[in-house]
């Protein structure tokens, strides 16, 4: 086996020497060896290199040149620390114009060889991080972007005395930084002795995931990033609270992150908790979403997320308390709002009863994850959502198995994704999501504004614009289809009659919204598009394409 592996790699040597060679594709079989010195590929400038052994490592290195400028670098077998090192010093040594380097090396244990370079983005690894790395990685002063992940602290460190981290003086300094990511494996201590070498606010963005041992960890950092980071304008908190109980009343929502709000620039607020024995670390309602809106008006992204994993769902045990006040909040005072992401109760009580929700056009997304819904009235929830944000589409960010979707992803994908669906609860919560995207399509098609239809000719231009015609000149056959697109002073007559046989008489709830039994809208639409399919493709398409080529 070991001499197959050799002869393997020996193999995908010699063949990327050939394929570096002028006129390669000419001769491909001529795979003689030449000089590695300038790299096979010497005008290669990024690179993603992933090396499981020391053997792949070695054919690795013959890639590298000088002219890289972003280099992607994992290297993953069992090596010691004198190993990583040198392996480090390799890059350095063959890529002196590297700007971003991302490298994965978990037994390296310092980066001083990294002075030499004048890095603009910077993501190391650690198997632990200690005060002096720390002062190594506020050396290098070019770098802008830093994302430091350690699987644990400095095993030196006790709880008492990391309890008061020393602030480091200014040659320590990360005022540099732009924008700092710290993921660690143990407590808060890492974050803490980070942000506390942030003096002059200079700081943008600031993302971190960590351990919550206790409430006087969290309560330390979020009265530690206002101090150090005024000016920030994108924050992300990932608190994970394995080793923490909640006392019984006791929650933490808002007012455990309340210092936060003193950083008056912030536009992305993004909060996840995730536990394996307690889904309910952090709960946040109505009132906490009144405070977030006051604290940033300007606020164009909100995730508040409980994660769950490898946990039983159980609606009794965790209900949402957002509900619709508390988006009616949002769009009110956040009206730059694009992406909101958290749990909700969507029932009907949850409705305002004082005041009428204000509208907010910008809202773009709106993902629904651990939501609760009465019954099956799905349509009823897309109403409402779309009459708080009429042009936000409906999506689901929902946590399975530690990985997070995307916010447009559809449900076959996820399916495909994640084949081993067994939880039922999130089968349940994603149907919700799916269900309510689709009502929300068909409302925003019943709701939204006429507008022309463009030909565009094959040079790309668009002069050519059908305009709605005059219901005199439609064949009675599709006359009620396309009164939609009338004149203004007809216009609330003729969408009567169009709505008219198209779908099922309309009722008002107490509130005012027309609803419709769940499903007969689109039955009728169905039914009614396929009644006038073959008269709607002669009068859409085939005459206007025959006026067309008329003119």
């Amino acid at each position: 086996m070991y001499d197959l592996t050799n002869r393997a790699i020996d193999s995908a040597k010699r063949l990327l020497q050939a394929l570096s060679r002028p006129g390669a594709w000419e001769s491909i079989t001529d795979v003689a060896p030449r000089s590695t010195t300038l790299g096979l590929f010497p005008k290669l400038r990024l690179l993603r290199l992933q090396c499981y052994s020391a053997a792949h490592f070695e054919l690795g290195k013959q890639v590298l040149c000088d002219c890289l400028i972003s280099l992607e670098v994992t290297l993953e077998w069992d090596m010691s620390p004198e190993e990583a090192e040198a392996a480090m010093d390799t890059i350095v040594e063959r890529c002196p114009n590297l700007r971003h380097l991302d490298a994965r090396l978990w037994q390296l244990q310092s980066v001083k060889m990294l002075r030499r370079l004048k890095l603009w983005t910077l993501a190391i690894s650690y198997p632990f991080i200690t005060e002096a790395e720390i002062d190594v990685l506020a050396s290098l002063k070019t770098v802008r972007h830093l994302s430091v992940l350690a699987e644990s602290d400095d095993p030196q460190i006790t709880f008492k005395t990391a309890e008061h981290p020393i602030a480091s003086d200014q040659n320590g300094s990360l005022d540099h930084l732009e924008s700092l990511i710290i993921r660690t494996g143990d407590s808060l201590y890492l974050c803490l002795i980070m942000i506390r070498r942030l003096q002059e606010h200079k700081l943008r963005n600031l993302h971190i995931d960590a351990e919550c041992i206790d409430d006087r960890w969290v309560r330390a950092c979020v009265e530690a990033i206002p101090e150090h980071c005024r000016r920030l304008t994108s924050l992300y908190l990932h608190l994970r609270t394995q080793n923490s109980e909640l006392k019984p009343g006791e929650q933490r929502n808002w007012y455990t992150v309340e210092p936060l709000g003193r950083c008056r620039d912030i536009t992305s607020f993004q909060f996840t908790s995730s536990s394996k024995e307690d889904c309910t670390a952090f709960t946040w309602d109505d009132a906490d979403l009144a405070a977030i809106s006051q604290a940033w008006p300007r606020l164009d992204k909100l995730r508040l997320i409980t994660l769950l994993n490898e946990y039983e769902y159980d609606v009794e045990r965790y209900k949402p308390r957002i509900t619709w006040r508390g988006l009616a909040t949002l769009s009110k005072n956040c009206p730059r709002l694009k992406l909101v992401q958290l749990e909700f109760d969507a029932t009907e009580s949850g409705w305002p009863q004082d005041e009428v929700p204000v509208p907010a056009e910008d809202m773009e997304m709106f993902c629904l994850a651990w939501s609760r819904v009465d019954g099956s009235d799905y349509e009823a929830v897309a109403r409402r959502i779309n009459y708080i944000w009429p042009n936000a589409s409906v999506g689901w960010g929902l946590w399975y198995g530690g990985q997070l979707e995307l916010p447009n992803d559809h449900s076959e994908d996820i399916v495909n994704r994640f084949p081993q669906l067994e939880d039922k609860s999130y089968q349940e919560a994603l149907k919700v999501a799916f269900a309510i995207s689709h009502y929300l399509h068909y409302v925003k098609q019943e709701n939204g504004p006429h507008h022309p239809v463009q030909l565009v000719d094959c040079d790309g231009s668009s002069d050519n614009t059908l305009q709605p015609q005059a219901p005199e000149n439609i064949p009675a056959d599709t006359e009620h289809i396309f009164s939609l697109s009338t004149t203004e002073q007809n216009e609330t007559s003729t969408h009567e009659d169009a709505l008219d046989g198209l779908t099922p008489s309309l009722r008002s709830d107490e509130h005012g919204f027309e609803l419709r039994r769940p499903g007969d809208a689109l039955s009728k639409l169905w039914s009614c598009m396929a009644l006038q399919t073959a008269a709607a493709m002669e009068h859409f398409v085939v005459q206007v394409l025959r006026n067309t080529r008329a003119l």
